[in-house]
């Protein structure tokens, strides 16, 4: 698989027995990155004849919970410098959590009793395996593809959500368009407290549609808040008394942008005829405040450029224009509103 552009989500994908030929002979095998955003969780990546994954030119790769073996004679794995944490890497790679321990597999490329990659991935209860099988052990998360919420995707059973959201920073209404696609992550909340957290979803809102699909394997049919999540978006909650879904592979749709009240006590600024979620929250603190301000200013003042969070309305430079847009949400108090 090659990536140039945009942004590209694996998901518990097995990538095994592939090969790389011709003038990508020495790269690789399984996942080539050449630009754009690439997340690869819970993936098991094996028995390529190369590389497993190449990280080059202004790719930005991050690997988490995932199975990287068996790959290149069992020479080098990666190449280049991909940011990868709880993860089986042979070899051994730098990074939170990782290891470098035969994952031991079957003939299927899944993980079978006693290897020590199962609840060896990230504690975060986000992470947590639900379905039992294909997770094996506790409920912490197993690295490759067989752990984690979305190791439910091999059960053909499903909530789809279509949704439609946009980033103050990046949208551009003159174009009716965002500045480039931006990545979110979702997730469910019972509609009753504790509010408890039943599932999320990670997927990509497309720059020109504002919208993107979510699926949610685990969640049974239901009424839940959506809760939108962006690493400088401000947290912000569905309506109020949630939305209900069902859980039938079919799907539901729900659009932030057509009305204030979409967004739990209106937590959502107009923009020309759009509803858009708050940018600013650098930190991910639950507000816009000084702090994120601080972040902003410092960046800017080393020009600070490419993928990053105090880059506010996506043209890759931290300046001027990104802290005006914090600096006016922090004026106002902007924070999260939830029930």
């Amino acid at each position: 698989m090659y990536i140039n552009n945009g942004f590209a989500n694996f998901r518990n994908c097995f990538i095994y027995l592939d090969s790389a030929t011709g003038s990508h002979g020495s790269q690789g095998a399984g996942i080539y990155c050449n630009a754009g955003k690439t997340l690869i969780s819970n993936t098991t990546l094996v028995r390529n004849n190369v590389h497993a994954l190449y990280k080059g030119g202004s790719a930005y790769v991050e690997i988490i919970n995932s199975i990287i073996f068996f790959n290149n004679n069992s020479a080098s794995q990666i190449f280049g410098s991909p940011i990868i944490t709880f993860s089986d890497v042979e070899g051994s790679y730098a990074g939170t959590g990782n290891i470098n321990i035969n994952p031991i597999l079957d003939t299927n490329q899944q993980i079978v009793f006693g290897s020590l990659c199962i609840d060896a991935g990230n504690p975060d209860p986000i992470y947590n395996d639900i379905c039992f099988p294909p997770s094996q052990g506790g409920v912490q998360n197993d690295m490759g593809a067989q752990g984690g919420p979305g190791a439910c995707d091999w059960i053909n059973n499903s909530i789809n959500l279509n949704l439609t959201v946009l980033m103050e920073g990046l949208y551009n209404p003159p174009n009716n368009k965002t500045s480039r696609s931006a990545d979110l992550i979702v997730l469910l909340r019972e509609a009753a407290a504790p509010y408890k957290m039943i599932e999320y979803a990670g997927g990509s809102i497309d720059s020109l549609t504002f919208t993107g699909m979510f699926n949610f394997n685990v969640a049974p049919t239901g009424t839940y808040y959506l809760v939108t999540k962006n690493f400088n978006t401000l947290e912000t909650w569905s309506k109020d008394g949630g939305k209900s879904l069902t859980q039938n592979n079919s799907t539901a749709t729900y659009d932030f942008t057509n009305a204030a009240f979409k967004a739990y006590g209106d937590n959502q600024t107009l923009i020309d005829t759009k509803y858009c979620l708050y940018s600013g929250d650098v930190n991910q603190d639950g507000s816009v405040n000084l702090s994120d301000n601080i972040s902003i200013n410092n960046e800017a003042i080393l020009f600070a450029s490419g993928y990053i969070s105090t880059d506010l309305n996506g043209d890759e430079i931290t300046d001027l224009t990104d802290l005006l847009f914090a600096s006016n949400n922090a004026s106002n108090f902007v924070a999260v509103i939830k029930p």
